[in-house]
């Protein structure tokens, strides 16, 4: 169960509501709006600084007062405890940048913008649908800006090699003619393997793959309900026979399993990133920010990505991206100034600069509207409308959870079921 701050609500309800007046009537006449920002804005983050530097230097060159907006790039490792240490010392940033996998940790710390304020249809009306991770009962803990979506790498040349000349859309497509055609094995050993999947240690994006899995059938992952979350990845959907989580790890499981016909993976390749860089592997599912990544290990690669393959009879299509927002900690000294910043760097028209600069896609439903021209660009932003996404109460413990529910399967240790229902009362224990 989580903390929730009625105490604090009433107070911030007044400086969010200014902040979001101040925001969409600003004109420059008014001393007191050319003063909003005078005391200066910090911004925290794990993010790359370079996006955000280049974005309040922009930004900057329209409203002067971003001159006093600054951004510093804090280790994912200590930043929680630098937070507290410096809330203790009277220097609490203005802002943080938050994200689905680190927002419960940071909540007993944040200010939750009250529905009196920013109504939930406003934030529907501006958000795609997979930001509501940041909607909770009591308020909305984040301004969402950004997303990063899970996409379809694909090597061009071992696809020409086989006469494929698109990647799957469908995974019915994926296992009835990807999988042989592309996959090697030579005396059993895998020497080129056709996707990344099956196992955990070598799979770069394994817990994301799952819950993207989970989510395509059907569920949400996690749910709030009377002020606590439930994690449903092992209950039954309505209207369908399968439990999405078991579905979800038998399907990834196969991959790596060596009876089966799908066998294309195992734990003695090396990870994904790395092979595929090299040349020796057909497809991966991996994070869009990771093009660059890829690109810069081998210029020479000729790869591309794709939208993410559905189910052939899904009715709706769903995706997986890695949320961030911009949160007002509790001990901000100038609320209402954070938000002007916060709603300012989310909108069209800087979120852009951000999103292309990290390899990632914009939020706002204003921004995803047109299609960019850049083709890496325009695949990431279909994949970010139908990306869904869940809280993560703790990344690094929930990791090793998914990890330990993968390899007992591969192992022969537990079926999916059990391991499954295993990994349901592990993860509810971290809430």
């Amino acid at each position: 169960m989580r903390p929730f701050q009625m105490a604090l609500l009433v107070g911030f309800g007044v400086v969010a509501l200014l902040g979001l007046v101040v925001f969409s009537t600003y004109k420059g006449s008014d001393t007191a709006e050319q003063d909003m920002l005078a005391s200066g804005i910090t911004i925290w983050g794990t993010l790359p600084a370079d996006a955000f530097t280049k974005t309040i230097y922009d930004v900057t060159r329209t409203d002067p007062r971003f001159q006093s907006v600054s951004y510093l790039q804090k280790n994912p490792a200590t930043v929680d405890r630098e937070l507290l240490e410096a809330i203790a010392d009277g220097v609490s940033p203005d802002l943080l940048v938050i994200s689905n996998e680190t927002l419960y940790q940071f909540m007993p710390r944040l200010y939750a913008i009250p529905y009196a304020s920013f109504s939930k249809r406003t934030f529907l009306d501006t958000y795609i649908d997979g930001a509501e991770v940041f909607m909770k009962t009591d308020g909305i803990y984040g301004i969402p800006f950004i997303v990063d979506p899970l996409v379809l790498y694909w090597n061009r040349d071992l696809f020409a090699t086989v006469n494929l000349t698109q990647p799957p859309t469908t995974y019915e497509d994926l296992l009835r003619t990807y999988i042989e055609r592309l996959r090697i094995l030579e005396n059993n050993t895998i020497t080129q393997a056709t996707i990344a999947l099956g196992e955990h240690n070598n799979v770069t994006n394994a817990k994301q793959i799952f819950a993207l899995f989970a989510i395509q059938s059907g569920s949400d992952m996690v749910r709030e309900e009377n002020n606590q979350f439930r994690v449903t990845f092992a209950e039954q959907v309505e209207g369908s026979s399968a439990i999405p989580g078991v579905a979800a790890a038998q399907f990834y499981t196969a991959f790596a399993d060596p009876q089966s016909v799908y066998y294309t993976w195992n734990r003695t390749l090396p990870d994904d990133i790395s092979l595929f860089s090299a040349n020796g592997l057909a497809m991966r599912i991996g994070f869009g920010s990771e093009f660059a990544t890829i690109r810069d290990r081998n210029p020479n690669l000729n790869f591309d990505i794709a939208p993410i393959p559905q189910n052939a009879s899904a009715s709706v299509r769903r995706g997986y991206g890695t949320y961030y927002a911009f949160a007002v900690p509790q001990h901000a000294k100038n609320p209402a100034g954070s938000l002007f910043v916060a709603q300012t760097l989310a909108s069209a028209g800087a979120v852009e600069t951000i999103a292309t600069q990290l390899g990632v896609a914009p939020a706002a439903r204003s921004a995803l509207a047109a299609v960019p021209e850049n083709p890496i660009d325009s695949v990431r932003y279909s994949a970010a409308i139908i990306a869904r996404t869940w809280l993560d109460p703790k990344p690094t413990e929930s990791n090793a959870v998914f990890r330990d529910m993968i390899e007992s399967i591969t192992a022969g240790r537990a079926q999916a079921g059990s391991a499954v229902n295993n990994a349901v009362q592990r993860i509810r224990n971290l809430f």
